[in-house]
């Protein structure tokens, strides 16, 4: 957020001093562009980067540095959009270009998972898996791990659960997370997401006591880094509240799930939100699981209004049938 002023100050002085669509000025749109990126502006990024992108393709000749970048971190933010065809388009140029720079595993690896992502949500699977299984036969976890590694890692394997391959995603989510270790250390924000990750696959294949080893690692983690109302510490709370409800511990279980929904609250300042509505539900029925019934049909009453304001008819059939056990 500093840095954004900054940044605009320094586009405005090289569009008066080289003009609008000087390579400098590109240079400039891309900064600019990727920390509006960062702090989720998702239209302000892509006019920036579209500008850079068409900019810089009309004065360079042959593979660009700059041009690789905007088109990577343009082919995120259009697929966050929902523009899939488009994202595929800007990682396949992109990497093609990054190919006659520098081949290397490390540097294409963002690239490639851009470029798989894109296919998959375009359903594109085939095309997608091909992609997938390139960048992970291009990982050594004994290597030494480079941000790209782990990131392509995480993603692969975060496919892989989506598409309930959960012991398929079990080894690739556990090298994720030990290279996220020895890159960033215990306490890092990356390390700590990798962590939650793998430890929801382990609940997912049912090994519920790992799965809360982790779970409670990784809380443990995020509260000293983070804080305790922070948002990745409710949504490990929220996961730990559904481990214990699995191993039948439902009072302990409340707690957590409770946990998760105030900070969505907190969040989506007390508005009607399809989060709060499944937090709602989670507390109600670890509520109704551990003989709180009352307790339970309140929350659960809560959460069929809110349904019903938010036009769910699935989640409203789902709550009263959570109702009426």
């Amino acid at each position: 957020a500093q840095a954004r002023p900054l940044a605009e100050q320094a586009l405005a002085l090289r569009s008066d001093v080289y003009g609008t669509s000087s390579l400098e000025t590109s240079e400039s749109l891309v900064q600019l562009g990727v920390i509006e990126a960062n702090l989720s502006l998702a239209t302000d990024a892509i006019d920036r980067l579209s500008r850079a992108v068409d900019i810089r393709a009309s004065l360079v000749d042959g593979p660009d540095p700059t041009l690789v970048e905007a088109r990577r971190a343009l082919g995120w933010q259009v697929r966050q959009a929902g523009d899939y065809d488009r994202a595929a388009a800007l990682f396949d140029r992109a990497l093609e270009d990054q190919r006659q720079i520098d081949d290397s595993p490390a540097a294409v690896a963002d690239l490639m998972f851009g470029q798989a992502s894109s296919l998959h949500d375009n359903g594109r699977l085939d095309q997608a898996d091909s992609v997938f299984n390139e960048i992970l036969s291009s990982i050594d976890p004994s290597a030494r791990p480079t941000p790209n590694a782990v990131s392509a890692l995480r993603t692969v394997g975060m496919v892989r659960r989506l598409r309930e391959q959960y012991h398929d995603a079990d080894p690739i989510l556990d090298n994720a997370y030990q290279m996220s270790v020895r890159l960033y250390g215990q306490e890092h924000p990356e390390a700590i997401e990798a962590r939650q990750e793998y430890a929801l696959n382990l609940a997912a294949l049912g090994r519920w006591t790992a799965a809360e080893e982790h779970l409670r690692a990784a809380l443990a983690a995020a509260e000293r880094a983070l804080g305790p109302e922070h948002q990745r510490s409710a949504q490990i709370a929220g996961g730990l509240g559904g481990v214990l409800e699995s191993l039948g511990r439902y009072d302990e279980s409340v707690a957590y799930h409770q946990r998760s929904l105030e900070e969505k609250v907190r969040r989506h300042q007390n508005q009607d939100h399809a989060g709060v509505l499944s937090s709602l539900v989670d507390v109600g029925r670890a509520l109704a699981l551990a003989d709180r019934v009352q307790e339970a049909d309140d929350y659960l009453t809560q959460a069929e209004a809110m349904g019903q304001r938010l036009g769910s008819d699935r989640g409203v059939y789902r709550i009263s049938s959570e109702r009426s056990r």
